[in-house]
């Protein structure tokens, strides 16, 4: 056991080099926050796409361009967050398989 002890302390410099040890120590408040932001921002992202997509339909949007790159950052967000819930369900559903 004494020889597993001075590689953990490496990796606790390393964690503290990088920046890695605060964000282990964050609650799971943070968490939810970080969660909830992401949501909100791809919530105004789908908003903005379909302000764009209306204004292509009705000629008020000239840059066509522009447009569509906001349409499809819009659905590049909506698929991340998408995953992200995705990955959460998957370990939610992994964590009720457990015995105890």
């Amino acid at each position: 056991m004494d020889k597993i002890n001075p590689i953990a302390a490496n990796f606790k410099s390393i964690a503290q080099l990088t920046g890695a040890a605060p964000a282990m120590q964050q609650t799971g408040q943070d968490f939810a926050k970080l969660l909830q932001t992401a949501f909100a921002e791809a919530n105004q992202g789908q908003l903005q796409a379909n302000q764009v997509a209306k204004g292509l339909v009705t000629g008020e949007v000239e840059n066509i361009h522009r447009a569509v790159m906001s349409i499809a950052q819009a659905d590049l967000n909506f698929r991340y967050v998408l995953q992200v819930r995705n990955k959460i369900v998957d370990a939610y559903q992994e964590i009720m398989r457990m015995q105890i």
